[in-house]
């Protein structure tokens, strides 16, 4: 399957506003269909920092350290993955989830993602 020439930037660009308005969900999706089809890029690592960030924003700790880890494997030098990576480790161990609840990320075709991303890429 392709991702139709999506660039890890055009990925953060939309997730990043989805993020911003409060679309956890949708962010991750995305960045996860993403790493599911780009598993050779250069900007792997970028990808499940992002990745990371979205589910730490979303109150998903132990997720979001896998994430920074993962992105840390990739990039040894990357220190942000590295310091998030551990605060989201403390996170996870103290189970201070602010009320409301944490947003499930039911699953979703990566062909459905992509072509939401096309069409917003018309836009």
């Amino acid at each position: 399957m392709s991702n139709d020439g999506f660039s890890i930037s055009e990925i953060i660009e939309i997730s990043e506003k989805a993020v911003s308005a409060g679309d956890f969900v949708r962010a991750i999706r995305l960045y996860s269909a993403w790493i599911d089809m780009n598993q050779s890029d250069d900007m792997l690592f970028l990808a499940h920092f992002y990745l990371g960030v979205a589910y730490r924003k979303n109150y998903q700790f132990e997720l979001a350290a896998s994430s920074f880890k993962n992105s840390l494997d990739l990039n040894k030098e990357f220190m942000n993955s590295y310091i998030l990576m551990q605060y989201c480790q403390i996170m996870a161990t103290t189970n201070d989830t602010p009320t409301g609840g944490v947003s499930q990320v039911p699953a979703c075709s990566q062909d459905k993602l992509f072509k939401d991303i096309a069409k917003l890429r018309r836009k």
